[in-house]
């Protein structure tokens, strides 16, 4: 009878589970075929079901990457900022931030490429670099 009863309070655990990662695998399959409203709408379903923070993160580092190839740079920031904020060691995220402070004309965007580079993503070191390399681009761009 124990066993039975366990059964049932576990079952709902592992069946939200599946469903966020069936609602994430259809998200992502939507943002590959550029349907971004699609995968946004699932990505929302996937916050409110999600079990950690990084399901959380996820979750939003995709819309946050929806909204930036819709050219919605201020929607792409308050979602990275959220990913960030569940998962701050994930080198990703980091880097995202900086491709849309750029692109947004945000600044700081530089301290998101070093920081993604000190996580160990190497197009970020990359960038990073190239804007660092020389003093007077570095000054130009913020980057100092």
């Amino acid at each position: 009878m124990k066993k039975l009863i366990l059964a049932f309070i576990f079952l709902p655990l592992i069946s939200f589970s599946q469903n966020y990662d069936a609602l994430f695998e259809s998200a992502v399959n939507k943002f590959g075929y550029n349907n971004h409203y699609g995968a946004i709408t699932d990505l929302n379903k996937c916050i409110q079901i999600a079990d950690n923070k990084y399901q959380l993160g996820a979750a939003y580092g995709l819309k946050a990457r929806c909204y930036y190839a819709r050219n919605e740079y201020s929607n792409a920031l308050e979602n990275i900022n959220i990913a960030i904020n569940n998962d701050p060691n994930y080198a990703d995220y980091h880097h995202h931030r900086g491709l849309i402070k750029m692109k947004g004309d945000y600044p700081g965007f530089c301290n998101d490429f070093k920081k993604a580079a000190s996580l160990g993503n190497e197009a970020a070191r990359k960038i990073y670099k190239g804007f660092t390399s020389s003093p007077i681009i570095a000054k130009s761009m913020g980057c100092n």
